[in-house]
């Protein structure tokens, strides 16, 4: 149907087309009909010849003239189209020169059975044109274009062609090699994957000795994990791989300490800020005598982040660090940008990342000792947490916070550490240097190690067991230069030789 609103020109277009599209519809079912007769003029016994002509009326319908007899069967017009198909099967395969087809007729068929069989030598045209039969000497030769008997099918005759076939064999072979080589190729993979797999677990389950890792938690206002940010936390966390006791020793961020190799002092936190991790890593291998095997860095965004997927921590809050600490929370939330809220009275709370970030910060109303006793408690309380929580709780955390770390450790060493938190147990979570004092050495005030030699020796016995650890000289000329420096305690009575046979050992 035309619509009514359409413009005259449009609605005169519209029937054009429709009449043009009814014309084609008529045609291409008159071809169809001249087809399927074709089909059935050729194919089909004589008694039916009649009732393959059809008539088409003026309105394109097709119908069948009166005088017509019964249509052929379904199954007869089914072989008259498999034989048109199969000549046209047979067309195609004599263009590719794949297949040299020789036909023969049946009065030639029926003379050649009644005859005794002997071999006969055939030679193939050489362009598709005639066919040659060749008979034995004593027999006749002759020539004629043969023609296909309509009920007869012609009998195909392939032509064995030898370098094609090796080259099919060739190429099923090559085939063959190729699947052998991505067979094994595949099981030297699988097997590459499973010694390493095997590997990672026998390092981080299997393997003996300690795992030392050093934990910087840098103040920095817009997330920066680089140098330029000073070091408030300095954590040496120690794995025993084996009974799987993990110790955290806390260096005071004031310790006096050698801060680079060219002999400069200064506060601990100092180095980080000048050298980032490397230059920090380094001054903390050279004050303790330790190995470091990797390191991590944090600012509060990620911690605040972390408290907050492990679902908070319960501390006291005393009534002195009440009176600083929503301070710090309104600094905490305008540096990290996560919302939090003060607290309204000192006691025992729930806090959140936030709050537990500002009370890990509390400076004003004690010493650096209290502050990083503060620190480590919320690392201990973040560690029971994580061991209580389930694996995708876990996994959500390393995911989540990763990201915002600065670290040697990969994501991948950290997973099966997440998987196993359950496993992990804190033994110790100590302050570092254990004897000290506090001075002040030009404008600034110090933590003093007294000594720093005897400190690292109960360091080592402390966390690698070893009582019979005799320091480096580095580590005794650092001593001595300490007490020189500030008054306290005596200086080394290690001889030179002691201390350099120890150091190569």
């Amino acid at each position: 149907m035309i619509n009514d609103d359409m413009h005259s020109d449009d609605k005169e277009e519209r029937r054009s087309y429709l009449s043009d599209l009814a014309r084609l519809k008529r045609i291409r079912a008159k071809q169809r009909i001249i087809n399927s007769n074709s089909v059935l003029k050729d194919h089909s016994p004589s008694t039916h010849k009649k009732a393959s002509i059809y008539k088409i009326d003026a309105d394109g319908k097709i119908t069948g003239l009166e005088e017509e007899k019964a249509l052929p069967s379904q199954k007869e017009l089914d072989i008259a189209i498999a034989r048109k198909d199969y000549k046209e099967y047979i067309k195609k395969q004599n263009e590719k020169k794949e297949l040299q087809l020789f036909p023969i007729k049946r009065e030639e068929q029926k003379e050649a059975e009644d005859k005794p069989k002997r071999k006969q030598k055939l030679k193939l045209p050489k362009k598709n044109k005639s066919i040659k039969a060749t008979k034995n000497k004593n027999q006749k030769t002759t020539k004629s274009n043969l023609l296909i008997s309509r009920k007869s099918q012609p009998i195909p005759i392939v032509r064995r062609n030898k370098k094609t076939e090796n080259t099919a064999v060739k190429k099923q072979v090559g085939k063959t090699a190729r699947r052998v080589k991505k067979f094994f190729s595949t099981v030297f993979l699988l097997a590459l994957l499973l010694g390493f797999s095997y590997f990672a677990y026998g390092f981080f389950y299997k393997q003996s000795g300690y795992y030392t890792i050093a934990i910087f938690g840098v103040d920095s206002r817009g997330g920066e994990t680089q140098a330029g940010a000073l070091a408030d936390v300095d954590i040496i966390c120690n794995i025993n791989r084996e009974t799987k006791e993990v110790q955290l020793i806390s260096i005071y961020r004031d310790t006096y300490s050698m801060i680079d190799a060219s002999g400069k002092y200064h506060k601990l936190n100092e180095a980080y800020f000048l050298g980032g991790h490397k230059q920090a890593v380094a001054t903390l291998e050279r004050m303790l005598d330790i190995k470091i095997d990797d390191y991590i860095t944090f600012n509060w965004k990620s911690v605040v982040d972390a408290v907050n997927i492990l679902g908070g921590v319960d501390v006291e809050i005393s009534e002195a660090e009440f009176e600083y600490i929503n301070s710090f929370i309104t600094e905490t939330v305008k540096s990290t940008g996560i919302g939090s809220h003060q607290l309204a009275y000192p006691g025992k709370h729930h806090l959140d990342g936030v709050q537990a970030v500002a009370y890990a910060r509390l400076r004003l109303m004690d010493t650096d000792f209290n502050r990083t006793e503060r620190q480590r408690k919320i690392a201990d309380l973040a560690l029971e947490k994580a061991k209580q929580s389930d694996f995708n709780t876990l996994k959500n955390l390393v995911l989540s916070v990763y990201p915002e770390v600065s670290s040697s450790i990969s994501i991948d060493d950290l997973i099966p550490l997440v998987r196993d938190a359950d496993k992990y147990r804190l033994t110790d979570s100590l302050g570092f240097p254990f004897d000290n004092d506090t001075k002040d050495i030009g404008k600034l005030n110090y933590v003093i190690p007294v000594t720093l030699e005897s400190n690292v020796r109960k360091l080592h016995e402390l966390l690698y067991k070893d009582s019979g650890y005799r320091p480096s000289r580095e580590l005794i000329d650092i001593s001595n230069y300490i007490v020189e420096k500030s008054g306290f305690g005596t200086k080394s009575s290690v001889s030179k030789e002691e201390a350099t046979s120890s150091q190569a050992n």
